[in-house]
């Protein structure tokens, strides 16, 4: 498994761990205790019924504030859970209470998947992508992640509104005031969620026009000419990377109006630059290139090409997504056109 490949990775490069939070959508809470919660206390993966005796016991003398924010309703109900690991049901209606942050406590969904590391020496690793706390998430899907080092104030300031917004009695000590002592260099990223007011369209614009949009994204809007008039102007051409459902349909509805956006090369369907090895099951990543007057800019995290997905709308029904959003001079490319 590649991405818990990376993730042991980071942690060796930490002190001993004191935080260890992780967001997602869909929660298999079994695949978290045998594999993600070993990695995070530097054991074997459990086999019997005493080795999760022990992974507990682990955890309580490691004194790691472990917890996983999930959608309830997508709990994995026929996995059991062995440990006491605290899991936090996130309420979205409770959410949506805040009209500033376009939500719809009916239909909005919580879809984040954010990785953040602490350790007690105070440096601090955040993660976002595309990969939910899930075996397919982890070692059958190709998913996006990215890792970077909490360098500066603001960076922090992102991060602790962001969890701070998910709990329903926010506690001020539950993070520090301020990240007073930080680590590296790596200043020029933001962390971009849909409880600011900063959107990801507007990351990407960064105050200039948008001119070019290569997205990478499984799921598509059901009207794309309709989504991609919202987006921009007129003059916005769009590449798309598709995951192809069963190898050649795209998920979305075709129609006169997608193939005129793609006669006058509005919109180009791309395939992916290399080949997917068989074994895997989708392409589920999601990252978001965007060119604009003011240069080029990344971004990683679980934002679907659709209207709610993005994030990006000033219109109610918005799925509650974050990721990490990086100034780039050089982003992915999409390298092969699709055929009709």
């Amino acid at each position: 498994m590649k991405l818990l490949d990376a993730f042991k990775e980071q942690i060796a490069q930490m002190g001993p761990l004191k935080r260890v939070w992780l967001t997602t959508f869909n929660l298999d809470i079994a695949f978290v205790e045998s594999r993600i919660l070993p990695a995070v206390l530097d054991i074997d993966p459990p086999v019997g019924r005493m080795d999760y005796e022990g992974l507990q016991r682990a955890l309580n003398e490691s004194n790691i504030d472990f917890r996983v924010y999930c959608d309830p309703r997508m709990i994995a109900l026929d996995k059991p859970k062995r440990t006491s690991i605290a899991v936090y049901p996130v309420s979205v209606r409770k959410l949506a209470a805040d009209e500033a942050l376009y939500l719809d406590g009916e239909h909005s969904l919580f879809h984040p998947k954010v990785f953040y590391l602490e350790d007690k020496n105070k440096k601090i690793v955040l993660g976002a992508g595309s990969a939910n706390l899930t075996l397919s998430g982890w070692g059958r899907n190709q998913e996006a992640v990215d890792f970077r080092t909490v360098s500066s104030n603001a960076q922090y300031q992102q991060i602790k509104q962001f969890f701070m917004g998910l709990d329903e009695e926010p506690n001020q000590d539950i993070l520090p005031a301020d990240g007073d002592i930080l680590y590296g260099d790596d200043l020029k990223w933001s962390f971009i969620h849909s409880l600011s007011e900063l959107t990801l369209m507007d990351a990407l614009i960064a105050n200039g026009e948008l001119t070019k949009l290569s997205v990478w994204s499984p799921y598509l809007a059901d009207n794309l000419p309709a989504l991609i008039a919202k987006l921009a102007g007129p003059y916005l051409r769009v590449e798309l990377v598709p995951d192809l459902a069963a190898g050649q349909f795209i998920r979305t509805r075709w129609g006169e109006e997608l193939q005129a956006l793609i006669t006058v090369q509005r919109l180009t369907l791309f395939k992916p630059p290399a080949e997917r090895d068989p074994r895997l099951m989708m392409t589920h990543a999601k990252l978001w290139l965007g060119e604009s007057s003011t240069g080029r800019h990344l971004a990683i995290g679980s934002w679907n090409f659709t209207g709610p997905g993005c994030s990006s709308l000033k219109v109610k029904g918005e799925m509650l997504k974050p990721g990490s959003y990086i100034p780039s001079a050089n982003g992915p490319h999409c390298a092969r056109r699709c055929g009709p």
